[in-house]
């Protein structure tokens, strides 16, 4: 089972700014969120830890990771979350389209170095692609809300609307993704 968890609120989070990959660290809410995800997780026995090399994601995977002293986070750069060219720093209500329809104004989005959904898809697949064979064993991800976007497509698959707007992963929550039973897992 895949435990994928969003990091704590930034102070970009409240403010409503995008975040990209810009290296934001968590703020005092995000800190205490970190501690309270660190809790509902503490006696879940992990096999692995996966965590976006982004400083928000690393500060929420070390509170958790308190409680599983055995696990070494693996960084790894496909769960960073998306690159948001020439928006990223900016307030969100700027940004003149919803650039999570999927469809939908992919050329502005190239024009302004925003990395498109199939784009970020690649890489979130490749990365859950890479962990199928451990699929019967739990499995600690912590990234973004992008990240979490890409994976509930991944996990689920694309909304009839081709609309990812509405699917929301709040702060230090964890929400359970599970791979479809094979022949190894049944």
């Amino acid at each position: 089972m895949i435990y994928f968890v969003r990091h704590g609120e930034t102070d970009y989070n409240r403010q409503e700014i995008c975040a990209g990959q810009r290296d934001v660290p968590l703020n005092a809410t995000g800190l205490a969120q970190a501690q309270v995800v660190a809790e509902k997780l503490k006696n879940v026995k992990f096999a692995a830890c996966y965590c976006s090399p982004l400083t928000r994601a690393k500060q929420t995977c070390a509170a958790i990771l308190k409680y599983h002293p055995e696990l070494q986070p693996v960084y790894d750069d496909r769960i960073k979350e998306r690159a948001c060219g020439q928006v990223e720093g900016q307030p969100r209500w700027k940004t003149p389209f919803r650039s999570w329809q999927i469809n939908e104004h992919l050329a502005e989005m190239k024009a302004l170095g925003i990395e498109t959904f199939p784009e970020i898809f690649a890489r979130v697949s490749s990365f859950y692609d890479q962990l199928k064979p451990d699929a019967d064993k739990n499995i600690l991800v912590v990234a973004h809300g992008g990240i979490g976007k890409a994976t509930h497509v991944y996990f689920n698959g694309m909304p009839a609307s081709a609309d990812l707007e509405k699917v929301h992963f709040p702060n230090a929550e964890v929400v359970y993704f599970q791979y479809p039973l094979t022949d190894k897992n049944k």
